[in-house]
């Protein structure tokens, strides 16, 4: 039999910013400000502020690193699908009319160079299909007639694949980034529970007065949604292999 945990030890700070790293940082942020503002006129505040601060410039440092790789890696995205998108309907377009300019496509020197006429460029996956213009550019430097088509060719080739590869760099460096900034969430909302605790004993006579540390708005309007999906969930389970 599973042992249910007391509700009042639940963070719900954790809970509530599961999803969403932009959520705890709206709060957090809001949080030491108002620890800030306090600690001004309170010096019971001083030793909380002093231990959440460098949790929350931690997680904040990350994850403005990770926002701009995560830009940059969309940014990058954007420039390699375009290249490709050019190959598709431009590139390998020219390059069979050049070729078969020279050699009709039903000679054996056109059927060495393009066996598979242009689909090969036009489906697959991007590293296959960079393989095929890399391949292409080779077999060209056999034809000497072809060598301005060879070059143009090469060298489009080696822009795709440089693309690729900052555009793979910067998803690696974006998703380690992306799973850093999560454990900052996590050791940020233990210290903001640990936080609460404090306040908690500072106010234990007027616990209301606690509320004017947080961004209430949003942890009710949160707290509510977070409750009512459970509900849902509960009443109307999701499939997880069809969603």
């Amino acid at each position: 039999m599973t042992k249910q945990i007391w509700r009042y030890l639940f963070n719900p700070f954790d809970n509530l910013t599961k999803d969403s790293l932009k959520l705890m940082n709206v709060l957090a942020k809001d949080h030491k400000d108002k620890l800030e503002t306090a600690a001004l006129l309170d010096r019971r505040i001083v030793p909380l502020l002093n231990t959440f601060v460098p949790k929350y410039q931690a997680f904040a440092d990350v994850l403005v690193r990770a926002t701009g790789i995560s830009n940059m890696y969309q940014g990058h995205t954007q420039q390699v699908e375009a290249l490709f998108n050019e190959l598709t309907t431009t590139h390998i377009r020219d390059w069979d009319i050049s070729i078969q300019s020279v050699y009709h496509d039903r000679t054996m020197e056109y059927k060495t160079l393009l066996p598979n006429y242009r689909s090969p460029f036009q489906t697959g996956g991007y590293e296959t299909r960079i393989r095929e213009v890399k391949a292409l550019a080779s077999n060209l430097a056999n034809y000497p007639n072809l060598s301005h088509l060879q070059l143009s060719v090469q060298t489009f080739g080696d822009a795709l694949e440089a693309a690729r590869s900052r555009q793979q760099g910067y998803e690696g460096a974006s998703v380690q980034l992306s799973k850093q900034a999560e454990s900052l969430r996590v050791e940020l909302a233990v210290e903001m529970h640990a936080v609460f605790g404090g306040l908690l004993q500072i106010f234990a006579a007027n616990p209301v007065e606690i509320e004017r540390f947080y961004e209430m708005e949003l942890l009710r309007t949160h707290t509510a949604t977070k409750e009512e999906n459970a509900a849902d969930a509960e009443i109307n389970p999701i499939n997880n292999n069809e969603n």
